[in-house]
């Protein structure tokens, strides 16, 4: 009873344990809104949710936190960066005028 007990709650503790999070950072070569994937220039594929696509266009240099489900890499945040001409980053800056 104690061993059943004991891989019991192993198993429990297992599946309630959160997915490791990965971090990437590159410039976009590839957004296939379709898909719903982007294609960093290393080759990196990303899955993305829509509302992240929208603002996405090639040549956007990003850095992503994704989690690994199955045999995909799930974005989970997504920070669009502008480099200013002294070197510097700029994170999140916002929407495109059309």
């Amino acid at each position: 009873m104690g061993k059943r007990l004991g891989i019991a709650l192993a198993l429990l503790l297992m599946l309630t344990l959160p997915a490791a999070a990965e971090m990437a950072k590159g410039k976009v070569k590839e957004v296939d809104k379709a898909g719903q994937m982007i294609v960093l220039e290393d080759g990196t594929k990303l899955w993305v949710a829509n509302n992240y696509l929208s603002e996405l266009v090639v040549g956007d240099v990003v850095r992503v936190i994704y989690e690994n489900r199955g045999d995909k890499k799930v974005v989970t945040e997504i920070d669009r960066r502008a480099t200013f001409m002294d070197g510097t980053e700029s994170t999140n800056f916002g929407t495109r005028g059309n």
